[in-house]
């Protein structure tokens, strides 16, 4: 009985065993398996290829790439999808966007001009060639700014400099209703004023800044004139002084007089040394000498280290107008020579302490023709650069000369033209081993207009800029100085509505 009632539970088994599938399918280590009841399939999925998982290194085979951990056939660029491998795809055929035609991003530096985001891209990591590495354009204008005193008067910007960060002092002359006062600023890397200091002598008379620095600790040394009253006449002495870096307040100031009663004395350049020290160069004027070139050494508190004239002779005119730091802590002093009868040109190095090291005038080739060295930079292995102008009549001509640590002239180039005011008036040495000179020429029928140029040192134009302003009287720049990347910052002045007004004008040019 028990046999009889187990047989059917067997059969039903039976039965269950023959109609089971196995219906699962799944993979692991890249391996599918397919199996049922009568039979079971298993089919490996190579690493690398489509749809399986990636090699190590997410490497996939020829033809594929790796997304998500799979390897999968890779799309097309230029077909607008953003495919693996691509950083971009925007299926056009323009390289002037953010997505070049070989599906990469748009950077500076790529060669292809970015619209609406670069100006320019020649691929190469050079300056002043036409097109910067940041992708501007060399030479041009970013920013300018105009400051007025009370018309109709010159106002003018004669000296510029610029710190490590990038921050400007500018100094120069603002008129007023009953005088000339010196005025210093500081400004932003963008020109926003920082602040302004104005300074004047008490007779109501001219008091003007021609040379500014800034120290290593940001306070910013200015040089140039004042005017006194001595006895019932006024008296121009040279002048000197330190103003706080933040505020603009004067730390020390002090005054160089001449043995002239009632003389011009003045301040042309200033530096600071490593050591803090600070160098005036210009000019006193002497009852028995005439006027003398000066130099004077400074501690950093405005005490007298050390002090030198130089007189050409016979009751001549010798001054220096520019100042430079050189190798070896040297000085480069430029300016002119007279022997009462015939200036010229004038460029020398001494020594730190004031000694002579060499000095050399320069003549035009004409007797009549005055000249007068404005500028000069240097680099650290002792070459000498200098802007000359020359002056012959009513016609101005400017020249670039280089001088050897020797001494020897080396390059002597006449760059003003035919027309009646070419003139030169600063020149500064980049990091890049070019030069930036500025003054004024004239172009037809544009008068005489404040001039730019940038050039190698053999005297190759780089690029040349003019500005000109709105009125009628001559524009030109005084003073330029070039930043720790290559900006370039000029200053001067630029004709106002007035028929005699002149505005102080102050520029940022790109490299």
């Amino acid at each position: 009985m028990l046999a009889s009632r187990l047989s059917p539970l067997l059969l039903g088994a039976a039965a269950l065993t023959g109609c089971f599938v196995d219906n699962y399918q799944g993979t692991t280590d890249g391996t599918t398996t397919t199996g049922s009841a009568s039979e079971s399939e298993t089919e490996t999925c190579p690493a690398g290829a489509d749809g399986c998982p990636c090699l190590p290194g997410n490497a996939c085979d020829v033809g594929l790439a790796c997304l998500d951990g799979l390897c999968s056939s890779a799309g097309t660029c230029g077909d607008g999808a953003v495919d693996v491998g691509e950083e971009c795809d925007d299926g056009d055929d323009n390289d002037d966007d953010a997505c070049l035609t070989t599906c990469v991003q748009a950077t500076c530096g790529d060669g292809f001009v970015h619209v609406g985001v670069e100006e320019c891209d020649d691929a190469n990591p050079l300056d002043g060639d036409g097109c910067n590495v940041d992708c501007r354009l060399s030479g041009a204008i970013e920013w300018t700014r105009e400051f007025e005193g009370e018309p109709p008067g010159a106002d003018a910007g004669y000296a510029v400099a610029i710190e490590p960060t990038g921050q400007i002092a500018v100094a120069g002359v603002i008129r007023t209703a009953e005088s000339a006062d010196i005025w210093v600023s500081r400004l932003t890397v963008s020109g926003e004023l920082i602040w302004t200091k104005t300074f004047d002598g008490g007779a109501k008379q001219a008091d003007e800044a021609f040379a500014v620095s800034f120290t290593a600790d940001g306070d910013v040394v200015v040089a140039g004139y004042r005017t006194e009253i001595f006895g019932m006449n006024p008296d121009i002495d040279a002048w000197v002084a330190r103003l706080d870096g933040p505020t603009g307040d004067t730390e020390w100031s002090s005054l160089i007089k001449g043995t002239s009663p009632n003389g011009a004395d003045q301040l042309r350049g200033v530096v600071v040394d490593d050591d803090g020290t600070i160098v005036v160069a210009g000019w006193l004027h002497n009852d028995a000498s005439g006027k003398d070139a000066l130099l004077r050494r400074y501690t950093a508190t405005g005490e007298e280290i050390w002090t030198t004239l130089s007189d050409g002779g016979a009751m001549g005119d010798d001054r220096t107008y520019a100042l430079a730091r050189g190798g070896d802590n040297n000085l480069i002093a430029c300016g002119q020579r007279s022997d009462g009868m015939q200036i010229d040109a004038h460029v020398a190095t001494v020594s730190s302490n004031g000694a002579p090291i060499w000095g050399k005038t320069f003549d035009g080739g004409t007797l009549a023709n005055k000249e007068i060295a404005y500028g000069c930079a240097s680099n650290q292995v002792g070459t000498v650069y200098a802007i000359v102008t020359e002056t012959k009549g009513t016609d101005d001509d400017y020249w670039y000369l280089t001088y050897n640590a020797l001494g020897e002239l080396t390059v002597n180039q006449r760059l003003g033209g035919t027309d009646a005011h070419e003139r030169g008036r600063a020149i500064a040495l980049g990091n890049d081993g070019n030069l930036v000179l500025v003054g004024a020429d004239t172009e037809e029928g544009e008068g005489t207009n404040l001039m730019i140029r940038k050039q190698d040192s053999s005297t190759a134009l780089l690029w040349k800029i003019g500005v000109k302003g709105v009125g009628m009287a001559d524009d030109i720049a005084h003073g330029v100085a070039i930043g720790p990347t290559g900006e370039v910052v000029v200053t001067g002045q630029v004709a106002s509505v007035g028929a005699d007004d002149l505005g102080l004008w102050l520029g940022k040019i790109t490299p």
